[in-house]
């Protein structure tokens, strides 16, 4: 970074984590080179968050108050950083999704049964899908039809295993990563998409904002999202006109499940393409390029 800037100046230091490390090499150049930094968490350091050891929560908190300007990905993140010492409220820039979504590889076609699809990593610690599995389970034995969960993308070994009983049912299966244009086809012919943010009560997992969320918008289907109540999810789904489901309310789910097989769209399953709107990736690059303007007018903290 210190050749690069002798060859050609720079205005303003951006550091993304994870990792942590990243933040930690940006805020050496930075202060050599007296610059602004702008530090940008897509997620908070859970050892910092969890105070054990003390030394995590002090290393973060030096680096933050080393910075121009701190950016985030959610209202609660925000929360946090700035009592870790942000010298200002930090800002939001969320995921967003892409206003053209990708190409779809093969032509859509209609499943042999209808399912619903969850595409991208899964996380089995922070992410239980059991009950929703059960749910399906029980609607199938008191209608005798099957809404199948399909976990499409790199599932974690809790994962597999937590749901491995239901796979054998036949009601959930885990399934291999699927390229952007394909998860496309998927999603097109999905009774609906499940977004399952994380649980838990730390603030790791309350400000949780699943990038599927965003993702789920342009696609146009039906949107299941799974949150603890009171959550930054939970929130951001009542802005977006989703009413999301309690990670354990196996009646509200049967419910919805019986809806989809009915072909009905339960009420709160459709997100408000208004407001979806200023979710798209070019509208939080404009959020993030007004944040990095601001630094680069600021002179170099010490």
């Amino acid at each position: 970074a210190g050749q690069a800037h002798r060859e050609a100046p720079f205005d303003v230091v951006l550091s993304t984590s994870p990792p942590l490390s990243g933040h930690l090499a940006a805020q050496r150049f930075a202060k050599e080179a007296g610059l602004p930094l702008v530090l940008d968490f897509r997620d908070l350091w859970e050892p910092a968050v969890a105070g054990r050891p003390a030394r995590a929560r002090r290393l973060v908190e030096g680096i933050v108050r080393s910075a121009a300007r701190v950016v985030t990905v959610s209202e609660g993140y925000a929360d946090w950083l700035g009592g870790a010492g942000a010298r200002e409220r930090p800002a939001v820039v969320y995921n967003g999704f892409e206003e053209k979504a990708p190409a779809p590889g093969a032509p859509a076609t209609a499943a042999a049964e209808p399912y619903l699809l969850h595409a991208g990593t899964t996380y089995g610690a922070r992410q239980d899908f059991r009950p929703l599995g059960e749910a399906l389970l029980r609607v199938r034995e008191r209608t005798g039809r099957t809404l199948r969960l399909r976990l499409v993308g790199r599932g974690d070994a809790a994962t597999r295993d937590r749901v491995e009983g239901l796979a054998k049912e036949g009601v959930v299966s885990v399934e291999a990563f699927r390229r952007s244009d394909e998860v496309a086809v998927l999603q097109a012919g999905a009774a609906a998409v499940v977004v399952r943010a994380w649980s838990g009560a730390d603030a790791v997992a309350m400000g949780h904002l699943p990038a599927k969320l965003f993702e789920a918008l342009p696609s146009g289907r039906p949107i299941l999202l799974v949150a603890e109540p009171g959550s930054e999810a939970a929130a951001l789904g009542r802005r977006l006109g989703l009413e999301s489901v309690a990670p354990g309310d196996g009646r509200r789910m049967e419910s919805i499940v019986e809806g989809l097989l009915a072909g009905r769209v339960p009420a709160g399953m459709r997100a408000d393409p208004a407001v979806a709107s200023g979710f798209t990736r070019r509208a939080q690059a404009e959020v993030l390029a007004g944040v990095l303007e601001e630094a680069r007018s600021r002179k170099a903290r010490p």
